[in-house]
């Protein structure tokens, strides 16, 4: 481009901007800014604002659930532990005197609201206290839905695809749970049993990071 096209650019940019700002100076344009484009912008920004807190307040309540579900998951063995004979690794049976019935007691505990057996069973957020674990499970899967479900059909990616999958076996935990699926046995079953069932079908990836006898049985 020649010096001479350069500058006619130049100027017609000049000429751009000025008649910009001297529409922005006129009473027309201070009054687009001030009724329309200002209006606009604060609105957009709001929402935006909005849209940042919910989905922070979502993920927030997301872990809040996935503490409580594991931190109960991990009451029920402990509970456990101290009614078996640690050293029987084959099969894990009762100490002396301990009625295979105890299983029941801390099952029901475990699926209960912690005040109805507060000596069994505790919560970590207190609002969770009169909570069942399976209304804990499915408000999280419904939540784990709300935050995915964009992403999954905007890019189909693998990720939301595990996302979902997760999402599908946390609702299948809850269905487990709600039908005492460890008593799926045509007899009473043995612990080593249950701790199958449990890691079968109730402790997903998500639920064996922070509390003891989540990701192996009394170890």
């Amino acid at each position: 481009m020649t010096m001479t096209g350069e500058r006619s650019k130049l100027t017609n940019n000049d000429s751009t901007q000025n008649k910009f700002w001297e529409f922005i100076k006129s009473g027309f344009g201070i009054w687009c800014l001030s009724t329309i484009i200002i209006p606009i912008f604060l609105f957009c920004f709001n929402n935006y604002r909005q849209h940042q807190k919910e989905q922070f307040e979502k993920l927030e309540k997301i872990n809040q659930l996935d503490l409580e579900i594991e931190s109960r998951i991990s009451q029920f063995w402990v509970h456990l532990s101290t009614n078996v004979n640690l050293k029987d690794t084959v099969n894990y049976s009762f100490k002396q005197g301990i009625s295979p019935d105890t299983i029941n007691v801390f099952w029901n505990a475990f699926k209960n609201p912690p005040s109805f057996n507060p000596k069994l069973m505790t919560t970590i957020y207190k609002e969770y206290d009169s909570r069942t674990t399976v209304s804990l499970i499915i408000e999280l899967s419904t939540f784990l839905e709300q935050t995915t479900k964009r992403k999954t059909i905007i890019y189909k990616r693998k990720e939301n695809a595990e996302k979902n999958g997760d999402i599908d076996d946390i609702k299948y935990a809850a269905a487990f749970i709600a039908g005492d699926g460890i008593y799926d046995y045509p007899n009473p079953p043995s612990v080593k049993e249950i701790w199958k069932l449990f890691s079968k079908n109730i402790i997903i990836g998500r639920w064996y990071i922070l509390f003891p006898y989540t990701d192996c049985l009394f170890c």
